[in-house]
């Protein structure tokens, strides 16, 4: 995973079960979610697809839910574990540091 101030490079894996299949991202500020990402398919196989997606548009300092969900065609629907992300603040915190010199 990739992230940024406001965006971030989702990652997973889908098993299309020998079917075409459509996966996209569940995101959101909680476990609700709230917004999708775009969709996006792959042929059938049998084989595990590394897949990912890019969310531009996230606010500084967040801490993001998501999940991958996949359509297997007409037979299922799979959601994978819920996951979350923190993209970084703006402004960036400094750290301060203060010495104190004994004689």
């Amino acid at each position: 995973m990739n992230v940024s101030r406001y965006g971030a490079t989702l990652v997973g894996v889908v098993n299309p079960n020998n079917q075409a299949t459509a996966y996209h991202f569940d995101f959101g500020l909680t476990t609700s979610y709230g917004f999708q990402s775009s969709s996006q398919t792959i042929p059938a196989g049998t084989t595990p697809v590394a897949v990912s997606i890019n969310l531009p548009g996230l606010a500084p300092g967040q801490v993001y839910h998501y999940r991958l969900v996949a359509d297997h065609g007409a037979t299922a629907v799979t959601y994978g574990t819920d996951m979350t992300f923190q993209t970084p603040p703006w402004p960036r915190p400094h750290t301060t540091t203060h010495f104190t010199v004994k004689p």
